[in-house]
């Protein structure tokens, strides 16, 4: 129950490559291709803008994705809602952050597929408009208690800095910093991104430079970091419905990595 070509669509805009959008969802490159034409005739507008061996949502395409990732939610929830109960596996929706959805998740979901093991986990973009059965975000930590988000404080992320020891060295950081750093680390920026792993590449390329990264990033058996306390962030949870009554919630709230 739903339009096969939003389901295209989202995952081309996830995987960025027309090849890996046709492996995935087992049908063929043309078909991706054609059922994409298909969306930006209807709209009237180009929805990605394509380079070679890549393509990404432009403008036009990140309002597109904000409806669509609606409707592919609201498609579930109807499908579920008419099935009758244990028949069919549960699908839940996680939706966290860069600094979350590329370092943290990758070692729960292991404990997490074992846990639920009858639920399908599809795991997404962190959005506070986009709809989500479990959300999992950072925020600039606060000493006060702060009534600015009504999900749970489940833990802190530390920032760290790696490579070259020179304070004055070109920085590499994760863009979750850069509101973060005072006027006078900013003027040494030199590249910011939003995935962590993706600092830390560029950083292990570029040994002159200096990388901020959140501590969840690295792998400790291999890097010593420095530790900096004025830029860490608070981590919080939320789910929606029955989902904070299950176990895989309670796994997430109380999980440290």
């Amino acid at each position: 129950m739903d339009d096969f070509r939003l389901r295209i669509f989202s995952v081309l805009a996830r995987t960025g490559s027309f090849t890996a959008t046709a492996r995935e969802l087992g049908i063929t490159q043309p078909a991706v291709s054609q059922r994409i034409a298909e969306l930006e005739k209807e709209t009237g507008y180009p929805l990605f803008d394509r380079a070679p061996g890549n393509v990404s949502l432009n403008e036009h395409g990140k309002v597109f994705f904000a409806y669509s990732e609606r409707i592919l939610h609201l498609y579930d929830a109807a499908t579920q809602a008419f099935v009758p109960a244990g028949s069919l596996p549960r699908t839940l929706t996680l939706a966290a952050d860069d600094a979350l959805r590329t370092t943290v998740l990758p070692r729960l979901l292991p404990s997490m597929m074992e846990l639920s093991s009858q639920t399908h986990i599809i795991i997404v973009p962190y959005s506070p408009d986009l709809p989500a059965d479990i959300r999992m975000f950072t925020a600039p930590a606060r000493e006060s208690l702060s009534l600015e988000h009504s999900a749970a404080l489940c833990g802190s992320v530390r920032a760290v800095a790696t490579g070259a020891q020179d304070s004055r060295a070109p920085l590499l950081v994760w863009s979750g910093y850069l509101d973060l750093l005072p006027p006078e680390d900013k003027a040494f920026v030199r590249v910011s991104l939003p995935d962590p792993m993706a600092v830390l590449a560029l950083a292990a390329a570029r040994p002159e430079c200096r990388a901020l990264v959140p501590e969840t990033a690295l792998n400790h058996e291999k890097i010593h970091p420095q530790c900096i306390e004025s830029l860490r962030m608070d981590r919080f949870i939320e789910a929606s419905g029955d989902w904070a009554r299950t176990q895989l919630y309670y796994f997430l709230e109380n999980t440290t990595v």
